[in-house]
């Protein structure tokens, strides 16, 4: 397990779901592609592998929640936990994907191609509803995160694109940290003049709050910091 988050003074175990983010594809994988600092990519792989093996899944290759502090999907409200955090692990092998094959471990690299390939055939069967990705057990409105993480990830092939762009013009329920995913998912759908649109209107009660000069971590600040600023 990994310590999360750090620095903090209030917390002592994991949170899974940032772990993944920051051991997957947009943490270490995209810290490479940046810096092109292969001696960290050296240092870190073993923990990443090892991590990554603490999940177990079950028949369909989908992740069990596993037994962790906080499994903290994001500020607000309707998230659809179980996808989500399928979504975190598909980008957490893709991330080690690229950092085996860059190290030429070929035997690591191909293991999780194959975890990729069972994880993708699970999420589609049992999340797809035909309009989207949904838990079947999940109860609250559609979450846009499920969605985005799907698109740009991968798990959502091409086809599913027309029915989560509908989904994008009337689902806001991420935070100012999981919206940046909606944004680039619709860019690659080739939404780009609705990816804008949708971004001004999320963004611009931050954008011209007097007195600031970064984004807030709620969309408001205060007691109603959970909220859309409209």
């Amino acid at each position: 397990m990994i310590y999360t988050p750090v620095p903090a003074g209030n917390w002592y175990t994991e949170l899974p779901g940032q772990t993944l983010a920051a051991l997957g594809y947009y943490g270490i994988w995209k810290y490479y592609m940046h810096t092109g600092d292969k001696e960290t990519l050296v240092a870190v792989y073993p923990a990443v592998k090892k991590y990554l093996d603490l999940w177990t899944t079950d028949a369909q290759g989908l992740v069990r929640f596993r037994e962790v502090g906080w499994l903290w999907g994001d500020w607000g409200d309707n998230r659809d936990m179980h996808p989500l955090i399928n979504a975190w692990y598909y980008l957490a092998l893709q991330g080690a994907f690229y950092m085996a094959t860059e190290l030429e471990n070929e035997a690591d690299a191909l293991e999780y191609v194959k975890r990729m390939t069972r994880l993708k055939v699970g999420f589609n069967s049992c999340f797809w509803t035909g309009n989207a990705y949904r838990d079947p057990h999940y109860r609250g409105e559609t979450d846009d995160r499920v969605q985005a993480l799907a698109v740009v990830s991968g798990l959502a092939d091409t086809d599913k694109y027309r029915k989560l762009q509908t989904l994008f013009r009337t689902q806001l329920h991420a935070s100012t940290y999981m919206e940046k995913y909606v944004f680039e998912a619709m860019m690659k759908m080739g939404l780009e003049e609705e990816a804008m649109q949708r971004h001004r209107r999320r963004m611009e009660g931050m954008v011209t709050y007097p007195g600031f000069s970064t984004l807030f971590e709620h969309w408001n600040i205060g007691v109603d910091g959970f909220k859309e600023v409209l």
